[in-house]
């Protein structure tokens, strides 16, 4: 019997054009973090939102997600009203915020738009949504791929193993947002063969190949050897130990699949501990912070170059890495005290409420959520993490009632964005397009996967 979410690849109309969109996902996926590749990435992106639109429209999918998915999605649709609420009412800078809007949120929400589409197109389980998640895993891996290679090179060539290093990407910042979704991709997969007795999951990929993929990709994490990135992967890793012991219950646990996982948590945790214990940024971290926010006397954290270097007790210069990121925080957070509905919407929201304020500022925080904060104020961080939190927790009901691969998999894509997002600037450009297009695909998938019954699908695949 066909199945409603069961779309006619092989119909004579249909053939040719599922092949261009999913080499259009892989094409995507792995430009996203290019620089200087804007003007491709929209191309690709309303090119995606084309071609799963059409093919949407003849798969003729159910909507049941729609009723499961009506708060996140009433959140995100909430919070862009908001947006330009504040652009039109409240920012002084009505044409910026504007301008804002358009180039940033709405390319995020044509993004979340693909991304549904795509799940709409094909039903999981089956060999196109195999190829799908393939394409995206693939897309991934070259960028870790080359930046492995590249480093080992540097290291046979002159001894040493280069750090912090970008690859094919603008920095450390950008590749490691990529090695921590490859990495979610491949936890969801780990964790998903691990439960309860599966042997295989939506990766064509054996155990071992799996395995060594995800220590290259967290050797690439030890070169990146980004502070940023540390806490989302040691949070994804304590997500990983809590959705295995909720999956398996005591009887069903076997003592190889048991260690496994502890030798997994355990690795996660030692790149961890092994890239970051080299970062002399932390050494002086914690003599930094009274200096740091005392943003009255010294005022180099409104221009580096410009205002005399703060020193620590200890006769020290301070970090600037260290020394900016506190007194940022401190000086967001007074703006969004004093701008509880915010100053507009826009990357350089801060920079915004600084020039109001002192006449002079920088652009980012490096908190995302703080920029968001202070460009739309309390009402807009508060959907926006309401918007994370709803969809998590939907993730979450969805795996305890199934234990779906997609379900596992959009827990570790949030906790992953979710807690990095306070500590970099990543509600933004490339990394909160690429986020929303994923969160949409994932997020629809899960409750489609759970009606139709996975399992057999991958049985008969």
């Amino acid at each position: 019997m066909r199945s409603i979410f069961l779309m006619d690849i092989k119909s004579s109309d249909s053939r040719w054009v599922f092949p261009l969109g999913l080499v259009g996902i892989g094409l995507l996926i792995f430009i996203w973090p290019i620089p200087h590749t804007i003007s491709i990435r929209d191309a690709l992106l309303l090119s995606l939102l084309g071609v799963f639109g059409y093919l949407a429209y003849r798969a003729r999918p159910s909507f049941v997600w729609l009723r499961e998915l009506r708060l996140p999605l009433s959140l995100y649709l909430i919070l862009t009203l908001w947006l330009f609420i504040v652009a039109l009412a409240i920012s002084h800078e009505t044409a910026w915020s504007l301008g804002e809007i358009r180039g940033q949120w709405l390319k995020g929400l044509v993004a979340l738009s693909a991304g549904m589409l795509v799940a709409l197109s094909v039903p999981p389980g089956t060999r196109p949504a195999k190829l799908v998640l393939m394409a995206i895993f693939l897309a991934l891996l070259i960028h870790i791929l080359y930046l492995d290679f590249a480093a080992l090179e540097t290291f046979i060539r002159h001894g040493g193993l280069p750090r912090r290093i970008g690859g094919l990407t603008e920095g450390p910042d950008r590749i490691s947002y990529l090695a921590n979704i490859l990495i979610a991709i491949l936890l969801a997969e780990i964790l998903y063969r691990l439960g309860l007795g599966r042997r295989s999951g939506y990766l064509p990929l054996g155990r071992g190949l799996l395995i060594g993929i995800l220590v290259l990709t967290l050797f690439s994490a030890y070169i990146i050897q980004l502070r940023n990135g540390v806490i989302p992967l040691v949070l994804m890793g304590a997500v990983f130990v809590v959705l295995y012991y909720r999956q398996n219950p005591l009887r069903m646990r076997k003592p190889v699949h048991v260690t496994i996982s502890m030798l997994i948590v355990s690795s996660i945790a030692l790149v961890a501990y092994v890239g970051t214990a080299s970062d002399s940024r932390w050494r002086d971290f914690l003599d930094t912070i009274p200096v740091a926010l005392d943003t009255e006397t010294h005022k180099a954290w409104l221009d580096w170059d410009k205002y005399p270097k703060p020193v620590m007790s200890n006769g020290r210069q301070v970090n600037q890495s260290n020394y900016v990121r506190i007194a940022w925080f401190k000086e967001g957070s007074l703006l969004v005290l004093e701008h509880p509905l915010g100053v507009g919407f826009g990357r350089e929201a801060f920079e915004v409420g600084l020039r109001q304020k002192y006449g002079e500022g920088r652009g980012y925080s490096h908190s995302g959520i703080l920029d968001l904060a202070v460009g739309t104020g309390v009402p807009g961080a508060v959907l926006w993490l309401g918007f994370l939190g709803s969809l998590f927790y939907a993730a979450y009901r969805c795996f305890a009632g199934s234990g779906n691969y997609h379900s596992m998999l959009l827990m570790f894509l949030i906790a992953d964005f979710g807690s990095r997002m306070f500590v970099d600037s990543i509600i933004r450009d490339h990394m909160l397009q690429q986020f929303l297009f994923l969160a949409g695909l994932v997020a629809v998938t899960m409750y489609i996967e759970r009606r139709r019954g996975p399992e057999q699908d991958i049985a008969r695949a």
